[in-house]
């Protein structure tokens, strides 16, 4: 059994070498067709044509090609942005258990500071949220706004120095009131990212159509250029087809 799997290693060895072999050959064919034939040949117009239309398919492969990027590039930046929005829940969350805390007499001034700290946490990621939606919309124009954000900030004189239960009740009301708006962007978010996806699924499918069209085109004109080598050069009809592979070739010395 060693021996033959010894055997069909050498012999698949020496095959993918009689392929690379054949490929490598093939490059430098289609090379030297393109040496040969890029740009005008009015005596050949069959190739002219068959050109154009390669570099029609081109354009319309990168042009959809570029979109596609661009899609990808404004949904790398939404998913930024909904890292940026849950940290900013968690803030406002964290700012709603001490403002719990400090209207019903829990924690003091140490729960007041903390509060105020988690606010000011939260606005800035929310901050960065909202920067980030405005640099998607410049990179793809169908991203839609995600919601009105406010996050409310103590005011140290009102909130601390002169603190009282209804002030407390106050900036709870006002922090509860920004978990919602907080939830309801993060619908919007997810909202966003959804149809982000279905405009990169859609495009994809639309690229590989014209993926298949350009490759084609392009063996078209492969062939049509070899054809007019070969007439040109007395030469014999090439094979794309690799050489059949026999073990006995290689023991025939």
């Amino acid at each position: 059994m060693n021996k033959d799997l010894a055997e069909a290693t050498r012999t698949n060895s020496e095959f993918s070498g009689v392929v690379d072999v054949h490929n490598n050959a093939k490059k430098e064919l289609d090379a030297l067709y393109k040496s040969i034939f890029d740009g005008p040949t009015p005596d050949i117009p069959e190739e002219d044509q068959k050109e154009h239309a390669v570099g029609q398919a081109e354009q319309n492969y990168n042009t959809v090609s570029l979109q596609l990027s661009t899609e990808k590039q404004a949904r790398d930046i939404l998913t930024d942005a909904e890292k940026f929005l849950k940290a900013a829940i968690n803030d406002i969350l964290d700012a709603e258990n001490h403002a719990s805390m400090d209207l019903y007499g829990f924690g003091g001034t140490w729960a007041e500071m903390a509060e105020h700290s988690a606010l000011i946490k939260c606005q800035q990621n929310v901050s960065q949220v909202e920067q980030l939606i405005t640099q998607a919309q410049r990179v793809q124009p169908a991203v839609q706004k995600i919601g009105d954000i406010r996050i409310p900030q103590m005011d140290i004189m009102s909130n601390v120095v002169f603190d009282n239960v209804f002030s407390d009740y106050d900036m709870r009301k006002r922090i509860q009131a920004a978990l919602k708006q907080l939830q309801a962007a993060r619908t919007g978010l997810q909202r966003e990212l959804g149809a982000s996806d279905r405009r990169r699924d859609d495009i994809q499918e639309g690229l590989n159509g014209l993926k298949a069209i350009l490759d084609q085109k392009r063996g078209e004109l492969q062939d049509c250029r070899k054809r007019a080598f070969e007439g040109v050069a007395g030469l014999p009809e090439y094979s794309e087809q690799p050489p059949s592979y026999s073990p006995s070739a290689g023991n025939n010395n």
